[in-house]
């Protein structure tokens, strides 16, 4: 009995010992690297969106201005080189642009939904083609997910012969050729939009071209799917529920006065983007404050990171920003330092392991 009494002694000791020690495991921090005005040049831009795609080698930034229907392409150092697209309906004609992107061969892709068309343009704004693009599919692509993928195009999607309240049913990814034709649908859309009041549609994507790898997010959901291109299916899934993010208390239907959606709407959470860098996988997830629905001042919404191990989706930390984060190319992190277009300033960070 003595021995046994001092083994359990000697056992609390060392735990208490242990428990002594400083934490040495590493947390995550952002560490600024650069900071880029735009220039201004006429014609002026009103707004962008939240949203930037940047060429591979880093040289172009790519932003969507929601009035002009216009991308804005600028030169990693804030230059601007040209601006691509019109308002309108003509051959370069542009009506809602939800969805574009960049390739190594410097071939812009835009997707207008309204229109229901692909149209390729060249870095310097001159259209090299249209196409219609799912044109006799039941199936919509979803908003700024259109991604060049070798000599294809990947996109999210629903299924529109499936009913508004069972989307977890629908189809989500879509294979297609560049002349809009489908080749491959795939996937499922997230269970967890079963629990979706605000019943949306959007899921947002990133593509890991080295490993073929597709990560996609429900917009109302906080699990991240992953989807192997080549193979056609899904081979990983994770995500958590952090304290900050937070669903609707009742149902927003489409039915309801706009008021209303947004009071049911506020303090609500959306994952805004989903990044990945060598290491981890990222989500940009906001907070819709009361603010933002009556000013729709871009700044007004709260910002969070949510970190993930690239390699095991396990959640590493969540980290409150005071930026918007827009984009990532080469391990950085692009944001939004301020928005105002007399000085619009974009703010290059990488993520950082530091010890406690």
């Amino acid at each position: 009995m003595i021995y046994q009494w001092t083994l359990l002694l000697l056992f609390c000791l060392l735990v208490s010992c242990a428990n002594d020690k400083p934490d040495k495991s590493p947390i995550l921090d952002l560490n600024k690297l650069d900071s880029i005005t735009l220039e201004q040049k006429e014609p002026l831009f009103g707004k962008f969106f939240e949203q930037l795609v940047i060429s591979d080698d880093g040289n172009f930034l790519l932003l969507s201005e929601r009035i002009k229907k216009q991308i804005f392409v600028y030169k990693s150092d804030g230059k601007l080189f040209s601006i691509i697209g019109e308002s309108g309906r003509g051959p370069s004609g542009l009506l809602e642009i939800t969805g574009y992107d960049i390739n190594d061969r410097d071939e812009v892709l835009i997707y207008d939904a309204l229109q229901r068309m692909l149209k390729i343009f060249d870095i310097e704004g001159n259209l090299l083609r249209s196409v219609s693009f799912l044109e006799n599919e039941t199936i919509n692509p979803t908003a700024n997910n259109i991604k060049w993928y070798n000599n294809q195009v990947v996109s999210t999607i629903y299924d529109t012969k499936v009913p508004f309240d069972e989307t977890h049913k629908s189809s989500l990814v879509a294979l297609a050729d560049t002349n809009g034709n489908v080749d491959k649908v795939f996937g499922q859309f997230d269970p967890f939009s079963e629990k979706d009041k605000k019943l949306t549609f959007n899921t947002v994507s990133t593509l890991d071209k080295e490993s073929d790898l597709f990560y996609t997010n429900l917009q109302t959901s906080p699990y991240i799917y992953v989807y192997d291109l080549v193979k056609q299916k899904l081979v990983d899934k994770g995500g958590i529920q952090t304290e900050n993010f937070k669903l609707p208390e009742k149902e927003i239907t489409a039915y309801l006065p706009i008021s209303q959606k947004f009071e049911l709407a506020t303090n609500t959470s959306a994952i805004a983007h989903i990044f990945n860098t060598d290491q981890y996988v990222i989500q940009h997830m906001q907070v819709l404050t009361n603010e933002w629905f009556k000013s729709m001042d871009y700044a007004a919404k709260k910002n969070f990171l949510n970190i993930y191990n690239k390699e095991t989706l396990d959640f590493i930390q969540e980290i409150p920003v005071s930026f918007t984060p827009i984009g990532e190319q080469n391990n950085k992190l692009y944001v939004i330092k301020d928005f105002n277009p007399d000085n619009y300033i974009i703010g290059v960070y990488e993520i950082v392991a530091k010890q406690n």
